[in-house]
């Protein structure tokens, strides 16, 4: 998670993605300053760990019927396209 979306960049967004790509990482930006994405992302950096868990246990994610399907890394809100950790 990068603190500081509001701010000029030091670090070209572009060698994050990949960085983050390559090691499997998901990445978001936030601001602190504005609250922007900060809620979002914590809830979809949450729901992605307990998934990889349940996931890792040999439990069915998609079995719970109120658990969300899909993930966003990147916008921070849920979509219709299954994304992978």
């Amino acid at each position: 998670m990068g603190n500081k979306s509001d701010c000029d960049r030091v670090v070209n967004p572009d060698r994050i993605k990949k960085m983050a790509e390559k090691n499997g990482y998901i990445t978001e930006e936030v601001s602190a300053k504005t609250g922007d994405k900060v809620h979002d992302t914590i809830k979809n950096f949450g729901m992605n760990i307990a998934r990889a868990k349940m996931e890792k246990s040999g439990l069915n994610w998609f079995a719970n019927s109120t658990a969300p399907t899909t993930f966003s890394s990147i916008s921070g809100s849920t979509t219709n396209q299954s994304q992978n950790i």
